[in-house]
Parts: C-alpha cells; structure tokens; sequence
C-alpha cells in the first residue's frame, strides 16, 4: 500500500466546492466534475483514489502531490498535472501560514441512463 511519510502534518478532509458538473455532448457516456479542493496550511489530505483521470492545476499555495510510483510533484502557483486513473495520491500543503487551492477536473463515467456510475470529489468529500 502507498503511503506517505506524513511528519509534523495534520491529516484532514479538504474543502471540496463543486463548480460544475456537465456532460460532453459529443462524447457519449461521460460527464466532467470541476472543483476546487482547499488544505489548510500545514495539513495533509486523505489518501484517495478515484475511476477516472484528473487534471490538476495549482490556483493559490505551495505543497506536493504524490501519486502512487512516480516522484513527489511541487504544487505552486500556475503548476498542472494528470493523475491516471486508480493511482492513489496525496496533497500536501506546505505552507505553515497559508492555504494551498487546486482547481481539478475529473472525466467521469455514466451509464446507459445518463447516471453517473462512480462518485465525484464533491459527494465523497475527498
């Protein structure tokens, strides 16, 4: 199991608001999930995982995401990311004064009735 070596760093739920949530029109079966996630400073998010792959983009703060096998990546301001699909990963701040603000875009999956099949960010509270 992926762990990460959290030192000196309180593990907490993120602030997660849900900005959007639409279906592509043009691609049949799936919908995007945009949010923001909030750490306070200092503090460590939950390991999580999720069905289908994100895009990362640092709004506001400094920290490090790691995601299961690859290096640790520095989270600063304008920085952007992938994390694949079912890779466990973690977000740190590591800013003892200020927050760190992610802005993420999940592709998720629906089925043949329109209903999303995996849970977002915003429902998990991840």
């Amino acid at each position: 199991m992926y762990i990460l070596n959290v030192v000196k760093a309180e593990i907490v739920n993120p602030t997660v608001t849900r900005l959007l949530k639409t279906d592509l029109l043009h691609i049949e079966g799936k919908e995007l999930n945009v949010v923001t996630i909030q750490l306070a400073p200092g503090s460590v998010g939950r390991q999580v995982h999720h069905p289908g792959p994100e895009l990362v983009y640092v709004l506001d703060g400094v920290g490090v995401l790691e995601v299961e096998g690859k290096p640790p990546f520095a989270l600063s301001p304008g920085a952007v990311t992938i994390v694949d699909s079912h890779h466990i990963h973690i977000s740190k701040n590591t800013s003892p004064t200020h927050r760190l603000k992610l802005l993420v875009v999940q592709l998720l999956e629906q089925d043949s009735r329109g209903l999303r099949r995996t849970p977002c960010l915003a429902e998990l509270g991840q």
